[in-house]
């Protein structure tokens, strides 16, 4: 079985691979480039990368609340969108990351007159939940700078291998990126910090690393 792709209109939107109903105004146009692991239902790695995706939503928009069995991490490149997580609402603007723990009730929401561009991930596996916390990565909004457009392509291009062995790329790739925004939340707005030994090769985005 072959990865999973589609770009379509977020009116019959099944996102992140589960039935997610998009509510509210200009709804038609919005639109979402999704491409997800050829098996959704398992994950044979302790940290999986289960799809990747780019979203633009309209004015208006929202989510029907449900809970998730994955980690969500969402980078906003243009305007901004809220995030409900647990009753905490979140605003998430350009430049800026919000990492959507498994099990809390989740909404999205699009404020006010401009639209939310942003590129997601989605993660599972036993080390998901556990490895936001052990890199220090912030529970709230935090900025991270210009969102690395290259970074998500190569992560979804990991997923095009549905093998034993793409699903363990796929899952090393996952690290990296979690690892990467680990080095930009710790160096705060002003800019990013080297940190020896962690060979994350970045195509763009904020700073880069060999």
């Amino acid at each position: 079985m072959g990865v999973n792709w589609y770009y379509r209109s977020i009116t019959a939107n099944d996102c992140y691979g589960e039935n997610v109903e998009i509510m509210g105004n200009n709804v038609s146009t919005s639109q979402e480039t999704v491409t997800c692991r050829a098996a959704l239902d398992r994950v044979g790695v302790p940290l999986g990368l289960r799809s990747v995706g780019h979203a633009i939503l309209q004015p208006g928009c929202r989510s029907r609340p449900r809970r998730t069995t994955f980690v969500h991490v969402i980078w906003t490149m243009r305007g901004s969108g809220q995030v409900s997580l647990g009753g905490t609402r979140h605003t998430v603007a350009a430049g800026q990351v919000l990492i959507c723990p498994p099990a809390a009730k989740h909404c999205l929401t699009v404020g006010g007159k401009h639209l939310w561009e942003y590129r997601w991930c989605t993660l599972d596996g036993v080390l998901s939940s556990l490895l936001p916390a052990a890199l220090s990565l912030p529970t709230e909004t935090f900025a991270a700078g210009p969102c690395p457009e290259a970074m998500f392509l190569e992560l979804a291009e990991t997923l095009r291998d549905p093998t034993p062995e793409g699903e363990r790329q796929a899952g090393v790739a996952a690290y990296a990126f979690l690892s990467y925004l680990s080095g930009l939340a710790s160096a705060g707005p002003g800019g990013c910090r080297a940190r020896a030994g962690q060979g994350v090769a970045v195509a763009s985005g904020p700073c880069r690393r060999a």
